[in-house]
């Protein structure tokens, strides 16, 4: 790899690693490794969903079973706010590697479909929303 590209990009991972959204990433992996029940859930999601992919890489269709068991597990990790958090957090970081790589792309003169460059029809840039799920758990310091 030539030596400048090599800085650049450490020099961009340097200033992700500083931004809001890893924080925010790190500190949600945090909350949900100091706490058991969110580990477990968290661990089987993440199980399911692993196995769900590898069965479409496969080129294999998931049963309806695997998919509803994914979906329930998917409901639950989401009434519990610290896997909640992560999930979310993820998400965010995710947006901002995709812009990141979006710009980088761009610089180098890539140029990517009209579709997907644009956004919404009229140009305007597409924002994604996080739709935060209510929550029937309480937890310390909720309403």
């Amino acid at each position: 790899m030539d030596r400048e590209i090599e800085e650049k990009a450490k020099a961009l991972g340097e200033a992700l690693a500083k931004s809001e959204e890893f924080a925010r990433l790190l500190a949600a992996q945090r909350e949900v490794e100091s706490r058991e029940a969110a580990k477990v859930m968290l661990r089987d999601l993440r199980r399911r969903q692993m196995a769900l992919a590898e069965k479409e890489q496969a080129g294999e269709t998931p049963s309806e079973e695997e998919v509803e068991a994914l979906r329930r597990a998917m409901e639950i990790a989401s009434h519990n706010p610290y896997v909640r958090g992560l999930i979310e957090a993820e998400l965010v970081f995710a947006q901002l590697m995709m812009r990141v790589n979006q710009i980088v792309a761009e610089a180098a003169g890539l140029k990517p479909d009209e579709q997907e460059a644009a956004g919404g029809e009229d140009g305007s840039e597409r924002r994604q929303t996080i739709i935060r799920p209510q929550t029937k758990l309480w937890t310390p310091g909720s309403p």
